[in-house]
């Protein structure tokens, strides 16, 4: 579970019992991180914190689980690894301030039940992305020119910016 310091290190493969994370941290999933195939880290609780994330050393085909009352709140970028599941439900709140920071889904769907950018930051997209809702309400948003694949793509704010340039939307 995400609250539970027994799975949480400073280092790779280092000594668990540190604090779960926080706003200022980076989360890194790599091939110590996951003991046999299809395990999962679960957000267990109300809401879960991090500076930036990232799977992509990540092996075994992990997954990151949740249900529809919980939130993973990060304030930075976003990469994950192809083999993975990524199942959220609740919300993936993006809150950045600071521009430059990326979302790279290397092909997974992100299965969270709303992307909302409310950050006054920026965020691009370094592959194409697949998910439910983008809700975007703050900071400037950049397909890159790769795809996005949504049911739902809302924008609520003259304090907003979405580019799309060549992308091809498409919405299920």
């Amino acid at each position: 579970r995400w609250n539970q310091p027994a799975h949480w290190s400073l280092t790779s493969g280092g000594v668990n019992g540190e604090c779960p994370p926080n706003p200022s941290d980076n989360v890194f999933f790599d091939a110590n991180s996951f003991v046999s195939i299809n395990d999962s880290v679960v957000i267990g609780a109300t809401t879960a914190y991090c500076k930036n994330m990232d799977w992509t050393g990540a092996t075994q085909n992990p997954f990151l689980n949740g249900n529809y009352s919980y939130s993973l709140r990060i304030f930075g970028s976003l990469n994950l690894a192809p083999s993975m599941t990524f199942n959220l439900k609740g919300d993936l709140n993006f809150e950045s301030n600071l521009p430059g920071n990326t979302i790279k889904t290397n092909g997974t769907f992100v299965n969270a039940n709303i992307l909302n950018f409310s950050g006054t930051g920026s965020w691009k997209q370094n592959s194409s992305l697949e998910s439910h809702i983008l809700f975007q309400t703050n900071g400037a948003y950049s397909t890159n020119n790769y795809g996005l694949n949504l049911r739902d793509l809302i924008g609520r704010s003259s304090a907003s910016s979405l580019l799309l340039g060549t992308s091809i939307i498409k919405s299920d």
